[in-house]
């Protein structure tokens, strides 16, 4: 009972909608209501929604009220006088877009207050506008993240114990559309990932993480060469990207393989407010690479209310070897209109793989550092501007293979190989204006991806022997491997304009162009290495710059047939040109010219132009404030490519998606109990293919289509005062769907109903997390997270002998236990707990190549102490 006390011992703040109207009119004007009867907690929403306004109150005074009906076109003051009657409750307006529900006595007080600190951006001095064109939504959307009870600069456990008491009804802010949502009301299918729960965890990495999010894949490659998919939307690890990537709504990373696609930031959670994934084809929106869906990192914004910061110290031990972390961040207000944050981190992940061969232990470590910077300032209430500046370097000495030949934990390479290396930068520039009732963003942004690599591609040596009649005479005998470099770098400039506009009190726009373009320089090359890793010859290589141009116009509509029905269309007409010459140096497709000094080869030049329309429909029924159910028809466009192998064709074509869905969310239960589940087709034509024909070196073709169906079911519940209980599961069936039976010249094989790589059919998640009060002031907490993965195919292979890589199903367990007394935190923390060996990835190229494949992290056991100020 205790507990339930707690939960009603401080006034709890909700926001239940956010403003599409001018603040100035908002509550004087008249507004045609249509509220039934009902719980105050459904109505006072409902009055919110139709109203415009903002509605803030104490959470104990209505949970047990019940309102009348109010029907007609009254102004919003007299309508709540109606909604009130009887409830011995008063209210009295915050500011001109606020109203505070209160019992007599109580306005002034410190409920205006309270609606101030939690929310810095309400006051005029500080609007920054919101994507549909109002001041109002723009502070509604801050007010709502606010009540969810965490700060964004400290642990996901923060506060007294009382701030645990209102997790029942916080409402959850996202970005998916472009424009601030509530999650529950956007129809697509999103998970939100806090990202201080990550830092809680010490999920720092997305091979952590990854398996927390419904329909998400990825097979690692080495370092941070990763394959992601969403829905089973993959054919291998070669291929240009399925699964869009934005740093602030800002693109990230090429849109193709050559680019550097595969080569995905994995951004420290300390750095970001959250991270959006949105399941599905985004293209309409987000333009190509995104047929499979899209990950949003979202980073902390400055705020202009007070100097705050936090500071952390881990340590951590995995198989014996010792891993840390330290972290830091500020928010520093510069004056009423211009703040600063400043963020940094650095950290080193603990090895856990020998070499038997060498006698080294630990051979895997990586270290990891960055930082951010950001700017906010509005020098009017109408207009803001923000620049942001994120940088991280990952470096790896080894990697997280393991041979399964050797034995647990064990791998021999070439000594020196493999090393990685990627530094990621992301900078943006964002201004947002009102203009009346609309809203204006322009959003310029850079990013360059750098990725340097030294692998041990023993493996290929026979089939590179394979292309000349003859060898010198130094390799004889002494060639025993072949270590490739691999330099790749890509510079990303985009710029997106965008106008969101109520037409007709029915019909909203948002209207937008867009342009990127990629430059990504990239040098490979071969040398031939001895056993003991000595330097016997160089087999060549190759130089291949290619570039990414895309122009792209798009529109969304909203069309509201009631106040529970809407439809929305969407349409993006896009155009990309992209170029490619490689330059051979030394490699041997002439036998003339092996070992011998050569000048270098131009290759031919490939030049190409394509066009790309995408579109979405999807009608949205409101069944009540708090259900509603969607239909969504959708399509994505994953770009084509450039080949730079000699004698094949020049370049590949792009693939598509279509998307059928049915989605159904809400809450329930007075708000103690979430949920979202969603039905899905995925029709996928012109696959994007790795062909290896015997003997030859491997290249991009189409071929075939494929399919994805599932059913996705999540569930959250918050059924006591500091304890919530999330689980989800899902179950898809990705399989081609049809195939040429030339199987492109033997190069690769496949037949209806095979699977597509890298996907489970069954994927599952259970967490909980509590917190609650021990004595004085210390507060407790205490999470675990379960998840499951299940076994998954490994890519095609070119014949129907050679049998495809199959990665095994896992579970894995974390749980993390601490304490807190005023600003201070203590977190005992452990990863898989059960020292499972999920299987993330592999390599079987070829028929004789070793059983490789790449795990998860062993069980890692760690301590962390923060301070917040």
């Amino acid at each position: 009972m205790k507990r339930f006390e707690h939960l009603y011992s401080k006034v709890s703040l909700l926001v239940l909608a956010t403003s599409t109207c001018l603040a100035a009119h908002a509550i004087a004007s008249g507004v045609a209501f249509n509220i039934p009867s009902g719980s105050a907690q459904a109505t006072l929403k409902q009055f919110a929604s139709e109203s415009h306004l903002q509605v803030v109150f104490d959470y104990r005074a209505v949970q047990k009220l019940r309102t009348p009906e109010v029907k007609g076109t009254l102004e919003p003051t007299e309508a709540l006088k109606q909604l009130l009657t009887g409830s011995g409750l008063t209210f009295y307006e915050v500011n001109d877009h606020t109203i505070a529900i209160v019992a007599p006595g109580a306005a002034g007080s410190s409920l205006d207050t309270q609606v101030k600190s939690l929310n810095p951006g309400a006051d005029d001095s500080s609007a920054g506008g919101d994507p549909n064109g109002s001041s109002k939504s723009h502070s509604a959307a801050l007010l709502a993240q606010a009540t969810s009870g965490r700060d964004p600069l400290s642990s996901s456990v923060t506060g007294s114990a009382d701030s645990s008491s209102d997790q029942g009804l916080h409402e959850i802010i996202v970005t998916a559309q472009k424009r601030a949502e509530r999650l529950q009301d956007v129809p697509v299918p999103v998970t939100a990932i806090n990202a201080s729960d990550l830092v809680a965890s010490n999920q720092l990495s997305l091979t952590d993480y990854y398996n927390t999010v419904p329909g998400l894949s990825m097979v690692a490659g080495g370092g941070p060469y990763w394959t992601l998919s969403i829905r089973g939307l993959a054919t291998g690890t070669a291929q240009n990207p399925t699964v869009g990537i934005t740093v602030d709504d800002v693109p990230y990373g090429s849109s193709t393989y050559l680019g550097g696609g595969p080569v995905v930031p994995d951004l420290d959670p300390s750095d970001l407010q959250r991270i959006e994934v949105l399941r599905g084809p985004q293209g309409t929106l987000y333009g190509a690479s995104s047929i499979g869906g899209l990950i949003k990192y979202v980073t902390v914004d400055p705020a202009t209310e007070s100097l705050s910061g936090r500071v952390e110290a881990t340590g951590d031990g995995v198989q014996g070897a010792l891993g840390y972390g330290f972290r830091g961040a500020a928010n520093v207000p510069l004056s009423d209109s211009m703040a600063m944050r400043v963020s940094a981190f650095v950290r080193r992940d603990a090895g856990y793989i020998a070499d038997p061969v060498t006698h080294a232990d630990n051979i895997n470590p990586s270290d990891v550092y960055g930082g951010h910077l950001s700017f906010l300032w509005r020098p009017l209430d109408t207009l803001s501007i923000k620049a942001s500046a994120l940088f991280q370097d990952f470096k790896q000495l080894g990697s997280n293979d393991v041979d399964l030949q050797l034995g647990d934990l064990q791998q021999a390479y070439i000594p020196g190989y493999p090393s990685w290396e990627t530094k990621s930068q992301a900078y943006s520039l964002t201004l947002k204006a009102e203009l009346g009732r609309s809203e204006l963003t322009v959003l310029s942004g850079f990013n360059v991806s750098h990725f340097i690599n030294r692998t041990d591609d023993t493996a290929q040596l026979g089939i590179l022997l394979g292309l000349v009649p003859y060898f010198p005479a130094e390799f004889s005998g002494t060639a025993t491997g072949l270590g490739g470099y691999n330099n790749t770098s890509n510079q990303k400039f985009s710029q997106e304009v965008r106008l969101s506009a109520p037409i007709t009190s029915s019909l909203d726009l948002l209207v937008g162009g867009f342009y990127t373009h990629e430059s990504a320089p990239s040098t490979l090359s071969f040398s031939a290495e001895s056993a003991t890793g000595g330097l016997v010859g160089d087999f060549g290589g190759y130089t291949n710059p290619t570039t990414y141009e895309e122009y792209a116009a798009f529109a969304d509509l909203t069309y509201r047939i009631s106040d529970q029905i809407d439809v929305q269309f969407g349409g993006r007409e896009g155009r990309i040109h992209q170029t490619n010459q490689a330059t051979d140096f030394g490699f041997p497709f002439d036998a003339g010219l092996l070992g011998k000094d050569v000048a270098s080869i131009p290759g031919p030049s490939f030049d190409s132009s394509s066009s790309t329309f995408t579109y979405l429909v999807t009608p949205r029924w409101k069944i009540t404030p708090d259900a509603m159910l969607y239909a969504r028809l959708a399509s994505g466009y994953q770009a084509g490519g450039v080949n730079t192998t000699p004698g094949v064709q020049p370049g590949y074509a792009p693939s598509k998606t279509k998307n059928y869905e049915i989605g159904f969310k809400g809450d329930a239960l007075d708000h103690i109990l979430s949920f979202d589940a969603s039905v899905y087709y995925i029709d996928w034509i012109d696959l994007q293919l790795l062909i290896c024909p015997p003997q030859h070196l491997c290249f991009n073709g189409n071929a075939g289509g494929a399919k994805s169906e599932g059913v996705e079911l999540s569930l959250e519940a918050h059924p006591l005062a500091g304890l919530t209980v999330s689980s989800w599961v899902t179950y898809s069936d990705a399989a081609i769907t049809a195939f040429p039976s030339d199987a492109i010249r033997g190069g690769v094989y496949a037949s209806p109903g095979d699977r597509l790589p890298f996907t489970p059919r069954w994927s599952a998640n259970l967490s909980a997390v509590d917190e609650f009060p021990i004595s004085g002031s210390f507060t407790g907490f205490a999470g675990g997270t379960m998840s499951y993965v299940g076994a998954r195919d490994g890519g095609f292979t070119g014949t129907v002998t050679q049998l495809r890589q199959l990665y095994r199903s896992y579970s894995e367990l974390n749980a993390r236990i601490g304490v807190k007394r005023d600003s201070w935190t203590a977190t005992l923390f452990a990863t898989n707990v059960t020292d499972q060996r999920g299987e993330l990835g592999g390599n079987q190229l070829t028929p004789n190549a070793p059983d490789i494949v790449q795990i998860i992290r062993p069980r890692q056991i760690g301590l962390s102490l923060s301070k917040s100020f």
